[in-house]
């Protein structure tokens, strides 16, 4: 049996706008620390506006970012972003939040909100 890890993530402390905030570069599907499918994660996107999700997912140049942020309906929501648009879902950027939450010992066993539905 051949077992998907998702790699420990990586901090960056980034400046926008005068505003510094930290994303956490992970890979998820990887059998090795070589392989795997790329994601950015930022953890508090509260007070980010779209085009500056956008801004960060092209600075990162990954295919997707994921933004996680306060929710009224879940226990969290998560959007994310391609450095041109906002995109309803993303599997490895799924992944590599849920992991990045389990490595910072936060609880990763919740109900988030997303678009069209919550998973």
């Amino acid at each position: 049996m051949q077992l998907f890890q998702t790699q420990t993530a990586t901090k960056l402390i980034c400046m926008l706008d005068y505003k510094y905030f930290t994303v956490y570069l992970l890979k998820s599907f990887g059998v090795d620390e070589m392989g795997g499918n790329p994601a950015g994660v930022v953890l508090d996107a509260n007070n980010l506006s779209d085009e500056q999700k956008k801004a960060i997912s092209k600075a990162i140049n990954y295919s997707e970012t994921a933004f996680v942020e306060r929710s009224d309906k879940a226990d969290y929501k998560v959007r994310f972003f391609t450095p041109t648009e906002e995109v309803d879902l993303c599997g490895h950027a799924t992944i590599a939040t849920y992991s990045l939450l389990f490595q910072r010992s936060l609880d990763c066993f919740l109900i988030y909100e997303n678009t069209p539905r919550n998973l």
